[in-house]
C-alpha cells in the first residue's frame, strides 16, 4: 500500500506569512511597558532646549553648518605648514638614454634642469602651487630651445621635506620619432 501525499511548497509572492504582534505575545505588559519609556524619553530628549550651537548664517533657526547638520562634528584644521605641489612623472619610452630639461613655473622663475634618463626609467617633478596657481612644466630635449608644455599635473597636499615616488604624477612618456624626441601623455 502506498500512501499519497500532497507536495506543498510555500511560494511568497501568492501566499500570506502569519504575523503575530510581540507586544500581545507572552509577556506583552512587560514589552509595552519598556516600549512606552523608550518612546517617553526619545520625546523628552527632542524637546529639551539645544544650547551651544549658533545658528548658521543663511539658514534662518537651524543650527550647525547646515540644514540637518551641526551636531556632533568636528572642525578639524589642517597643519599649517602642509601645501599642495604639482606633480609631473615622466618615463623614458626609448631604447637610448634621454638628456632633456625640465622646468615648472612656479620654481625658480621657471629656469630648466638637466635630467638624464635610461631606457624604461621614469622619475617625478613637483612644484608649489603658489597663490592657487598650478606649476607649469615644460620639457627641452638636447640642444632644441623650444620647450614643449606638459599640460596636466597631479596635485598632493603633503608636508614639507616630501618628495614623490615615481608614480605621484600625471604619467608622460619621453618617445623617438623621424623628427627626434617627443612626448606625450600616457
Amino acid at each position: 500500500m502506498s500512501i499519497r501525499r500532497a507536495c506543498r511548497t510555500f511560494r511568497p509572492g501568492v501566499e500570506g506569512v502569519e504575523r503575530r504582534d510581540l507586544a500581545a505575545a507572552g509577556g506583552g505588559g512587560a514589552l509595552k511597558e519598556l516600549l512606552a519609556a523608550r518612546a517617553a524619553a526619545i520625546q523628552a530628549q527632542r524637546s529639551a532646549p539645544q544650547f551651544g550651537l549658533p545658528p548658521a548664517p543663511g539658514y534662518p533657526g537651524s543650527r550647525g553648518v547646515a540644514p540637518g547638520l551641526g551636531k556632533g562634528l568636528l572642525r578639524v584644521t589642517l597643519p599649517g605648514n602642509y601645501g599642495n605641489y604639482g606633480v609631473v612623472t615622466i618615463w623614458n619610452n626609448t631604447p637610448y638614454q634621454v638628456l632633456f630639461g625640465v622646468s615648472a613655473s612656479t620654481y625658480n622663475n621657471g629656469q630648466p634642469y638637466p635630467f638624464l634618463l635610461n631606457p624604461g626609467q621614469g622619475r617625478s617633478f613637483f612644484a608649489p602651487v603658489v597663490y592657487g596657481m598650478s606649476p607649469v612644466f615644460q620639457v627641452r630635449f638636447g640642444t632644441n630651445p623650444l620647450p614643449v608644455t606638459l599640460p596636466q599635473t597631479n596635485t598632493v597636499f603633503e608636508g614639507p621635506g616630501w618628495s614623490p615616488v615615481g608614480t605621484a604624477g600625471y604619467p608622460y612618456a619621453i618617445n623617438i620619432g623621424v623628427n627626434g624626441y617627443f612626448i606625450s601623455s600616457i
